[in-house]
């Protein structure tokens, strides 16, 4: 079944497996730096993908453009970049 934007959802065992994936990585040693928002992942379609964001306090969030976080409102999402817009300045992550 097709979303309203034409996208398929993922099953929960996806989602579920994704973010498991990510929150393993998420807390390997020297993976990410950890006192900082780090880009984790980037899921979902080519025409609407969603960004994986580890935020300072440990926490996961999955986000999509325009969607908003602690660090900031997902102005862009690339391949593997995600640019954050917060307070007219912006913010760009790349994976590790």
């Amino acid at each position: 079944m097709a979303s309203s934007n034409g996208a398929h959802p993922q099953s929960a065992t996806e989602s579920d497996t994704a973010t498991n994936l990510a929150q393993r990585h998420a807390t390997e040693r020297s993976a990410l730096h950890l006192n900082d928002v780090s880009l984790i992942g980037v899921v979902g379609p080519i025409a609407g993908p969603s960004v994986l964001l580890r935020l300072k306090n440990g926490r996961i969030l999955k986000l999509a453009m325009g969607e908003n976080s602690p660090e900031g409102t997902v102005a862009a999402i690339g391949a593997n970049a995600v640019k954050l817009s917060r307070r007219g300045r912006i913010k760009s992550l790349k994976m590790p």
